[in-house]
């Protein structure tokens, strides 16, 4: 297996696993418009476009959020994957941040710098997902205003 198609199998493998989920959040928002707006939306002579973006995305733009936090989340903490998969290689290509917490805290048995490593990736995804609420809800707050 080259390096890039390692990485690629992981990647197919990570959407694989978390795409069901992301699927069920698109059914349940979308199950919940009512199907009067798009009645009214034709009338209106909306297109196809307009009715996604005045009638669709309000709905669908919370489910949107809450699964890019989820997949955010689960990329950055995909051990199990790499571990069953490639283990990191060929030689680093597969290499994450997890997997270097577990090579480093496990392997080399030096617990501070895996912790240290832990720590950080905590931060990281806690920045990430804040800035993923902070545009949210500013948005959020700017179209109702």
């Amino acid at each position: 297996m080259t390096p890039s198609s390692a990485l690629f199998v992981v990647a197919v493998a990570q959407t694989w696993q978390i795409s069901p989920l992301g699927i069920y959040f698109f059914l349940a928002a979308l199950s919940v418009i009512p199907p009067d707006l798009y009645k009214v939306g034709q009338l209106d002579r909306l297109g196809v476009f307009g009715r996604f973006q005045y009638i669709t995305w309000p709905y669908l733009r919370t489910a949107v959020l809450i699964i890019m936090v989820i997949v955010s989340v689960e990329a950055a903490r995909a051990f199990d994957i790499i571990y069953f998969l490639t283990q990191g290689g060929p030689g680093d290509a597969t290499t994450t941040l997890t997997w270097q917490i577990y090579q480093t805290t496990f392997t080399a048995f030096n617990i501070g710098y895996g912790t240290a490593i832990s720590y950080l990736l905590v931060a990281w995804i806690l920045m990430v997902t804040s800035l993923y609420f902070l545009l949210f809800f500013r948005r959020a707050a700017g179209d109702h205003a």
